[in-house]
């Protein structure tokens, strides 16, 4: 199997429209797939495209914005670290 992840840095929290979730936690309010016509800052947002395959790691840093879809039979390990 296989996995997308679809990035943004940091520095573009502020297209992103956050909510905070936790004290700690917060995520986007956006749904990338639509027009986000109500949301127009999204559109300077620098997205991202990475594919993994079958052996592939990624380094995701402390901060980054990040959706994943997973392709069919996929199965992936996340460890979080201070």
């Amino acid at each position: 199997g296989s996995k997308k992840f679809i990035l943004y840095e940091p520095n573009d929290r502020q297209y992103l429209y956050p909510k905070k979730e936790t004290d700690w936690n917060e995520y986007s309010t956006l749904n990338i797939y639509e027009k986000n016509i109500n949301k127009p800052l999204f559109k300077y947002a620098k997205r991202i495209d990475v594919d993994l395959f079958k052996g592939d790691i990624l380094l995701l840093p402390n901060g980054w914005w990040h959706q994943v879809e997973t392709k069919p039979e996929s199965c992936g390990v996340s460890f979080w670290y201070d």
